[in-house]
């Protein structure tokens, strides 16, 4: 896995999105954090590790729903009165955003415009690259990158 792709996003989104506070990149696997910035010295990556369960229960619940053909979940948005919590879901599901975000000065509209295009870039590098039959020498291992399914 690639970090710097996370960190470019996760620094480009602290630059580019109204009323930033935080932002984690958290694996689904298990809930490790793959890239975290903050706006201060806040720290909000456990948080985020929790984030994970409400997603999964979120994706369980919606199993129940009926006349809902896709029931792929691409956000959730959880309001506070000081806060918006948004959590994102990456296409292949092994990936969440948590973003946090200032509810006074927040713009939901750019907050997605930018979110899928900067977490496009992320996205595509784990597309399966195409076979390209260079050889690889005795002990080592192929560069390979590949999508990852929940």
């Amino acid at each position: 896995m690639d970090s710097n792709l996370f960190n470019n996003y996760v620094k480009a989104m602290h630059q580019e999105v109204p009323g930033f506070i935080s932002i984690t990149v958290v694996s689904t696997n298990d809930g490790n954090a793959i890239a975290y910035e903050a706006a201060s010295n806040v720290d909000n990556r456990l948080s985020s590790a929790f984030q994970v369960e409400i997603l999964r229960q979120a994706t369980k619940a919606l199993g129940y729903v009926e006349n809902l053909n896709d029931k792929n979940i691409d956000r959730i948005e959880i309001a506070l009165k000081e806060q918006i919590h948004v959590l994102f879901s990456s296409s292949n599901r092994q990936f969440l955003v948590h973003l946090i975000l200032d509810e006074a000065n927040y713009n939901i509209a750019i907050t997605k415009m930018l979110h899928a295009k900067l977490f496009k870039a992320v996205e595509e590098s784990y597309a399966a690259a195409p076979a390209t039959g260079a050889s690889v020498e005795e002990g080592q291992q192929p560069a390979v990158r590949r999508r990852l399914f929940f």
